[in-house]
């Protein structure tokens, strides 16, 4: 079970990887993101985050099982 799960680890961080693009961090510099409702800017900002929780959570969960490998 812990295989398959260690297994498609590099996929699903490749997907979360994906979802970071356009979710704030990347297009924070841009003056366009900067004139943005707050709103719109505060929730792009909350999703990155989110999604850059995920991935360190994917780091450490590939981590422990390739450390039982």
């Amino acid at each position: 079970m812990e295989r398959r799960e260690f297994d498609a680890l590099p996929g699903e961080d490749r997907c979360a990887g994906d979802r970071t693009s356009g979710a704030g961090r990347d297009t924070s510099p841009d003056p366009a993101f900067c004139k943005q409702p707050a709103a719109t800017i505060t929730a792009a900002l909350e999703r990155s985050t989110a999604i850059e929780r995920e991935l360190a959570e994917l780091y450490a969960r590939w981590d422990t099982l390739d450390s039982r490998a």
